[in-house]
């Protein structure tokens, strides 16, 4: 039963086959009531089952976020209870059917990914790595379960000698599809996992033919892929390496700050990323992540010095056991493999994010904690099997009461998650049906939880009043209000809109200058701030036109900017002036001594900002309210896009500007220019989605109908995924959006990740 339960808990967290209703927990506690296992409790038996409690324990406080650390901290725990409590050959053997389900599926994916990479013109798969998944994980994610089953398939391979071959064949297989990941830390770890190994074989004919293996293995990717090979060894050779190596060291910088508010205790499970957003995420250009730089990043961010004391104490049991049983091949084999996985753990930390990592860990523990038989001491102490019994049954009653109870509060919230997320799917659905007042009605029924409150205040913020029930923003602004506890900075966003309808210009405003003082890499800020600033200087050039220029006080609304250099003296300054109200032509007067400067330096700054937003997201250029911005005033056009392109690439030359410049170039209607930008953002960075379609675009109307058709083909690849037949020309971007969808595209995807919940727009 011991080995069925353990490959249950493998496959359905491997392959994440969904268990909304916690059966796998359930049974696992089922088959440790049954099994009652009596074993002396070693430290590093105390040091999971603490760090188990403190998962429950935050999981109470926060349930939302804390569930899926706390259902895989206690699944874990279970499966190292089970492979303590029975011989691990049982499930060693059973291991090769999910890892031999698994391989097959990671090559004939990986075969698909590559035919599509060469099928659409590209030699070199290294720079689309990201687009294989096999099973739906990241290859960084995938190589770290790969390397905790290196070793269990190395204690199986000296542990059953007469299924050597077999697990002999899976370890040259796993540590191939692991390789074919092309990941420096993947790559250092193998390594590492292999000559630790090596080490901790006691034969030398196993010695020799474990170093046979591992030198076929590298041979053979190195000559089946010698360019993607080089450029992993190389480690900073792209730029995408080099920008991965120092978002990690920045992530690591920023982390220390983040603790110093919360040094002991943390913000909790599953708070990374919403902890680090504010020092971190916030930059419209950069990519966002869900996995931490490293585990001690993570740790110190959501459990603060308490978590580091719990996995410290963990680590010096570790070591404690493993020099216990020093001159024992399978614990030497168990510690090379955790060695190596600790490594790979330093690059990207994924034990503590995915569930299936922490589980073959858990497993390897126990297989280093070989006391698995009923222990002498207690038929020493009392023969009578009662007193055993009865002490099994005191250890398991704790376990069994505390997973029982988290097993219902797994239910309670999921069920709560699944709910809403129902609820909302039916809101955007009404959305989309222009239905206001039916969306408005649906999300007053999801629960009264922070989601739900911010995708009400996205409802009320970016449709008419006029459209949705009598009083409904003045509510949601109150209920933003009270949930506005500093962590998601969208928050004062969403709060500004809201102050913006209802005229309090002064204080939206204000909140806009913070975010986009606090946040200049955040395009929604600046775009926001910018058209804000650019609506509302309307109101203060009326006023300062009506103190200078009393005759024009009737005329309407005014634009104001500097049209002439200052006069000799800098007395006076010449100001074009077009009433808007008046589709009169320009005039230029002359105002004395003129009080309008305050205004000059408002347009420039509006000037300035709506710049800084355009270089950073070019969509935002084809927006409604940007394009009726620039329509309004060719003066005010010239000074914000002029130069747009060009300004950006001299601020930053990276593969990133060159395709922001050359998207900017093209919308702008400059195709030499912008293929110019475009050609050496692909050079640098061949895996980019826009710029292959703005080329293709470009060659198809120059009549390079060919060289079109091959920029279509990489532009396929990009947006449908390796795995698509689909060969039909894409000539339109994918993914042209409203203005709603565009500022909060990168917002969208945040909010799912913290919150559990889809964001409304």
């Amino acid at each position: 039963m011991v080995p069925l339960l353990l490959i249950l808990a493998v496959t359905v967290t491997m392959f994440r086959i969904g268990d909304p209703c916690c059966l796998l927990l359930l049974c696992l506690l089922a088959g440790l009531g049954w099994k009652r296992p009596c074993f002396r409790l070693s430290g590093i038996d105390v040091a999971l089952v603490c760090i188990c409690l403190y998962d429950a324990v935050d999981f109470c406080l926060h349930p939302y976020r804390g569930a899926e650390a706390a259902e895989a901290s206690l699944t874990g725990l279970c499966c190292y209870f089970l492979i303590r409590s029975a011989p691990a050959e049982g499930f060693l053997k059973l291991l090769l059917l999910p890892v031999g389900a698994a391989l097959a599926l990671t090559f004939v994916s990986f075969g698909m990914f590559a035919g599509a990479v060469q099928g659409a013109g590209f030699a070199d798969t290294y720079p689309f790595r990201f687009l294989f998944r096999p099973l739906g994980y990241i290859t960084n994610a995938w190589a770290s379960v790969w390397l905790a089953v290196l070793g269990l398939l190395a204690v199986g391979y000296v542990r059953v000698p007469r299924w050597r071959i077999g697990f002999g064949l899976c370890w040259m297989a796993v540590s191939v599809a692991l390789l074919l990941s092309f990941s420096r830390g993947a790559f250092l770890a193998w390594g590492v996992c292999a000559l630790l190994t090596l080490f901790a074989l006691r034969s030398w004919k196993l010695r020799a033919t474990l170093l046979a293996a591992c030198l076929c293995i590298g041979a053979g990717i190195c000559l089946l892929f010698p360019a993607e090979t080089a450029t992993t060894l190389a480690m900073n050779k792209t730029a995408s390496q080099r920008q991965s190596t120092e978002s990690r060291v920045n992530a690591t910088e920023k982390a220390i700050d983040v603790w110093r508010v919360h040094p002991w205790t943390g913000t909790g499970n599953g708070s990374y990323t919403l902890s680090m957003d504010k020092a971190l995420n916030e930059d419209t250009t950069r990519a966002y992540t869900t996995y931490a730089p490293n585990p001690v990043v993570q740790l110190l961010v959501e459990k603060g010095m308490a978590g580091i004391v719990l996995y410290g104490g963990l680590y010096i049991a570790v070591l404690v056991q493993w020099w216990k049983n020093r001159k024992d091949e399978t614990a030497c084999i168990v510690a090379a493999c955790l060695i190596a996985v600790g490594l790979k753990e330093m690059t990207m930390s994924i034990a503590l994010a995915d569930a299936v990592v922490l589980v073959l860990l858990y497993v390897l523990l126990g297989i280093l904690d070989k006391e698995t038989q009923m222990n002498a001491d207690f038929r020493r102490l009392d023969n009578n099997k009662k007193s055993a019994f009865i002490c099994a049954n005191l250890r398991f009653l704790p376990l069994s009461v505390i997973g029982i109870a988290c097993i219902i509060g797994f239910n309670i919230v999921n069920f709560r998650v699944r709910k809403d997320k129902e609820i909302t799917k039916q809101a955007v659905e009404a959305l989309e049906g222009k239905r206001y007042a039916e969306a408005a009605a649906l999300l007053e029924k999801v629960s009264e939880r922070k989601p739900a409150v911010i995708n009400r205040a996205v409802l009320a913020a970016f449709i008419p009043d006029s459209l949705l029930p009598e009083g409904y923003a003045a509510r949601v602004e109150k209920d933003l209000a009270r949930e506005d506890d500093g962590t998601d900075v969208y928050v004062a966003y969403l709060q500004a809109r809201l102050e913006a309808k209802r005229g309090d210009f002064v204080s939206a405003i204000g909140k806009l200058q913070g975010l986009a003082e606090a946040y200049p890499r955040n395009a929604t800020f600046a775009y926001e701030l910018g058209c804000m600033l650019f609506t509302t200087a309307d109101t203060e050039s009326h006023r300062e036109i009506k103190n200078e220029c009393p005759q024009f006080a009737n005329v309407g609304a005014y634009r104001i900017r500097p049209d002439a250099p200052t006069y000799p003296r800098g007395r006076f300054r010449a100001y074009a002036i077009r009433p808007y109200r008046q589709f009169g032509k320009m005039r230029t007067f002359i105002i004395k001594n003129p009080q309008c400067a305050s205004i000059s330096s408002v347009v420039n700054e509006t000037v300035c900002l709506l710049r800084r937003a355009l270089q950073l997201s070019p969509r935002l250029l084809h927006t409604e309210r940007m394009l009726a911005i620039l329509a309004s005033d060719s003066l005010f056009k010239e000074q914000v896009t002029g130069g747009l392109a060009s300004g950006l690439v001299e601020m930053e030359q990276t593969a990133n500007a060159y395709a922001r410049a050359g998207s900017l170039a093209y919308y702008q209607g400059k195709p030499d220019e912008a293929e110019d930008y475009l050609r050496k953002a692909v050079a640098e960075q061949p895996g980019y989605t826009v710029p292959w379609l703005l080329l293709g675009r470009i060659s198809e109307a120059e009549g390079r109908e060919e060289e079109a058709a091959s920029c279509y083909r990489k532009y396929n690849l990009r947006v449908k995924g390796a795995f698509s037949n689909s060969d039909k020309a894409m000539e339109r971007e994918s993914m042209e959006l409203t203005e709603q969808e565009v500022l909060l595209k990168d917002y969208a995807v945040k909010f799912q990740n913290w919150y559990r919940a889809r964001l409304l727009l």
